[in-house]
């Protein structure tokens, strides 16, 4: 199960662009990548592509939270305006939900194929991210 190397996930080989993150050093964000991708290692039904998808959904839910909790628009007098649209947010939160329906349809795959698994296993886990 440690055939997924974290490092991979990053664009170009994966889809995740750095500069999604960009309070987040490189370092760091393989960091990041590799802990998602550790989350949920030696569950029932969970193999390496099961992993990649809940790593990517676990990197797109905090591009999601990390726009979603930015000011939508920022105006400093005499200088230049910027603002981000709610698309945006939506953009990511979509990525996110099909990255964590692939990993669930893996999951029930690799259990309904007999991968050796004995049930499936639900957990939640508690999120904390720090930008």
């Amino acid at each position: 199960m440690n055939g997924v190397q974290a490092q991979n996930l990053l664009y170009p080989a994966g889809e995740i662009r750095p500069e999604l993150f960009p309070e987040r050093s490189q370092e760091d964000l393989v960091n990041d990548l590799q802990t998602w991708l550790d989350e949920r290692a030696g569950e029932d039904g969970v193999d390496d592509a099961a992993r990649v998808h809940w790593a990517y959904y676990r990197a797109y839910s905090a591009v999601a939270s990390r726009i979603a909790a930015t000011p939508a628009s920022i105006n400093v007098p005499g200088a230049i305006g910027v603002s981000v649209g709610s698309g945006a947010v939506a953009h990511f939160a979509q990525l996110a939900k099909q990255k964590f329906e692939a990993f669930e349809a893996r999951v029930a795959a690799n259990l309904a194929g007999g991968s050796g698994a004995r049930k499936a296993v639900s957990r939640s886990t508690p999120v904390r991210f720090i930008w």
